[in-house]
């Protein structure tokens, strides 16, 4: 499964990452997985071809692994995006694509493109953001 993988990938695979995804098979455990993904900064690869990897439960991944414009597409559609949150989301994944590892504060205007009606819907704003490694601007 793991044949294309560069070394670093198989170690981690089977030294971490399958512990955590053991199942018993005929007495035995072992660990159960349906498609391997690996990348570097630009590319990902997959233990399988792509048809069959979605086939095989990436399609769970499907919007993530998709071309820019697809993903935009996709969300724009599914979450109802107004023009300032789809500005918005086409500027921040630009800034994060940059320099991924950056916490970003978000600006006013960003907070308030988002559009939430309400307290409860800018909290979960909130906590979503900053899982991306987004801030909102300290008080």
């Amino acid at each position: 499964m793991l044949s294309q993988a560069p070394q670093f990938v198989q170690e981690t695979a089977e030294q971490d990452t399958f512990q955590y995804l053991l199942d018993e098979v005929n007495g035995a455990a072992l660990p159960i997985v349906t498609t391997v993904l690996w990348g570097s900064d630009d590319q990902v690869f997959s233990s399988h071809p792509y048809d069959e990897m979605i086939e095989q439960g990436a399609r769970l991944l499907e919007i993530q692994a998709s071309e820019y414009e697809t993903g935009v597409k996709y969300w724009e559609e599914y979450y109802e995006l107004r023009e300032q949150q789809l500005t918005l989301l086409k500027k921040l994944y630009h800034l994060k694509l940059k320099n991924p590892a950056r916490t970003i504060t978000l600006s006013a205007e960003n907070i308030q493109a988002l559009d939430a009606v309400d307290a409860e819907g800018m909290q979960e704003s909130k906590v979503s953001f900053s899982e991306m490694g987004f801030e909102w601007p300290s008080k």
